[in-house]
């Protein structure tokens, strides 16, 4: 089960039934044209259910990445950590962060490897190396990688990140979103 928070929706192979919460729920097979088996070979790794915000947002939890845990059991979470306050945006969490000393809105996205910021936030910054990666949706992404501040999610801390491709970045504007946070943040 591959968990993914920039995701709307779940999906499953044809067929499939994933009980979630003692619920049992019938997947949709692709979401924006992407399969299971499509996502699986994109990102190099294999899975049969990727669980959206469809199913994620209907119970609290929690994400420790340092352990490796996903927890629904909030009673059982350990007293360190950080909650954040998140909004809904068309299905995906985000919160109102600082970059830089600049106010933005950030979608949290447990999918994305990378974090990455609407260009207007790095304009200025020295580059501090490269990013390569990949999204199912978006294709490849080559970008400069920039360092930045980031207070909101618990501890300031610097982390490096990358432009959003200039598609994505149109569509996320156009939503008021300024950037992406994804797995590297949170490790």
């Amino acid at each position: 089960v591959l968990i993914d928070t920039g995701s709307p929706s779940s999906i499953g192979k044809p067929g499939d039934v994933f009980d979630f919460d003692g619920a049992a729920h019938t997947l949709v097979t692709s979401h924006i044209g992407q399969s299971v088996e499509r996502i699986s070979t994109s990102v190099e790794v294999n899975f049969d259910v990727l669980i959206g915000n469809d199913l994620l947002k209907r119970k609290a939890f929690a994400v420790d990445y340092r352990g490796g845990q996903f927890m629904w059991d909030l009673a059982s979470l350990p007293e360190q950590g950080v909650a954040l306050n998140l909004k809904d945006k068309m299905g995906v969490p985000s919160l109102s962060a600082q970059v830089n000393g600049r106010d933005a809105q950030l979608i949290i996205d447990t999918g994305a490897t990378k974090a990455y910021l609407n260009e207007s936030y790095t304009r200025g910054l020295d580059e501090v190396g490269s990013i390569n990666d990949f999204s199912p949706v978006f294709g490849a992404i080559h970008s400069p990688a920039y360092r930045a501040e980031l207070i909101g999610l618990g501890e300031p801390f610097a982390c490096e990140c990358g432009n959003l491709p200039f598609g994505v970045q149109q569509m996320l504007n156009s939503l008021g979103v300024d950037g992406i946070v994804g797995q590297d943040v949170f490790q």
